[in-house]
């Protein structure tokens, strides 16, 4: 008996060369759009729970480039720290809403949005990565 044996080890370097090549802007597609999502969800929740007081607060919630000196050292890829909620500058977006005050109770909308959004974040990253290693 006779047996053979061959190695593909080719195809898979091949195969891995093309994931790092294709990560980091998918990388950042997902995080973005999550981002994206995020910040429309906490306008979505801002709007329900402002009632008159607060009636201009979803429109200071905005999206934006996170500060990523922390990051870079780690994933060295710009974009891949996105941030939203409200824009201090803006009407009434330097109010108290999000943790209350003594005139109101906290109204948590950010992080009822990222209540939503964190875990499809997390799908979403774990799709893509076995998407690419298939």
């Amino acid at each position: 008996m006779r047996v053979k044996v061959r190695h593909r080890i080719d195809r898979l370097a091949a195969k891995y060369e093309r994931a790092a090549a294709e990560a980091p802007a998918a990388f950042q597609r997902i995080v973005h759009d999550n981002a994206k999502d995020g910040r429309d969800i906490a306008k979505t929740f801002a709007r329900e729970s402002a009632g008159d007081h607060g009636k201009l607060y979803h429109r200071a919630i905005t999206l934006g480039r996170a500060e990523t000196s922390g990051f870079e050292p780690v994933f060295a890829s710009p974009g891949l720290a996105w941030e939203f909620g409200p824009e201090a500058d803006r009407p009434q977006g330097g109010m108290s809403f999000e943790w209350g005050s003594r005139n109101q109770k906290p109204h948590l909308d950010l992080n009822r949005a990222a209540d939503v959004v964190g875990p499809e974040m997390g799908r979403d990253v774990v799709r893509l990565a076995a998407r690419l290693l298939r």
